[in-house]
């Protein structure tokens, strides 16, 4: 199933994290769909274009763009845009940053 904005993640753990040059994929530890949990679920998403990411500083109240790829420790909010924009927000699992993980995906796919 191809995610979209009616799952979500309600402070879902992420629970493994693979990034390749082709790939995101991540496990989270619950997915909301329906109005239902569907329990733990991996994410695949097979990369169009390279996964950027930004960092929230609230100092300045802006967001800076990352120079490194970090592993979100969870998911907090998700939003798709125009069929194959993809953001994931959370806490990043090293530094705690809040994050916004952007992913360009044709063939994103959801699986529980």
């Amino acid at each position: 199933m191809k995610p979209t904005a009616a799952h979500s993640f309600p402070d879902a753990e992420v629970v493994a994290w693979r990034l390749s040059d082709a790939l995101l994929e991540l496990e989270v530890s619950d997915v909301f769909f329906d109005g239902f949990s569907h329990g733990h679920a991996k994410m695949i998403f097979p990369l169009a274009r390279p996964v950027t990411a930004m960092s929230y500083d609230h100092n300045s109240n802006q967001w800076i763009e990352e120079t490194a790829i970090e592993r979100l420790k969870d998911i907090c909010e998700f939003h798709h845009k125009m069929e194959r924009l993809y953001s994931l927000k959370g806490f990043g699992a090293e530094s705690g940053k809040w994050l916004a993980v952007s992913v360009i995906s044709n063939e994103a796919e959801i699986k529980w």
